[in-house]
């Protein structure tokens, strides 16, 4: 889930000089495809990239905000 205020850069390649493939909007979230450290895989509808996990929501968190949004699959 976007921990942002508008929105993330999802990236080609996990690092911040990779170009961008699209972004992922506040409130929006995404499947994990793989995770790092720094990095995590996304798929969110058409677009599969990579975002900071800096600007990301995990775990107990994602999910609280997923309920709040009415929107957990």
């Amino acid at each position: 889930m976007a921990n942002v205020d508008s929105q993330v850069n999802v990236r080609l390649e996990p690092n911040e000089d990779s170009d961008r493939v699209g972004y992922l909007y506040s409130d929006c979230g995404g499947y994990i495809v793989e995770y790092t450290d720094e990095w995590t895989k996304i798929q969110s509808g058409n677009i599969v990239g990579w975002v900071n996990n800096d600007y990301l929501s995990f775990g107990d968190e994602a999910m609280a905000k997923a309920d709040e949004l009415g929107c957990k699959d």
